[in-house]
């Protein structure tokens, strides 16, 4: 597993940076912390926690 606390850089990346580039911002950590909760949660079901679109919600998961 990868480690996003930001403390180390992956393939010449800048700590705490996910993806291509992105740097973890709330809307990350708050998906994290419902998909804590329950990983099985659906896509439609997360964004709505969330309050973000689901193409967005599937962009960030992905």
């Amino acid at each position: 597993m990868a480690d996003m606390s930001g403390n180390s850089t992956h393939e010449g990346g800048q700590p705490g940076r996910i993806g291509i580039g992105l740097e973890l911002d709330a809307t990350h950590l708050k998906i994290l912390e419902v998909l804590r909760e329950n990983g099985r949660i659906s896509v439609a079901a997360l964004a709505e926690r969330v309050g973000i679109s689901r193409a967005n919600a599937y962009t960030r998961f992905e």
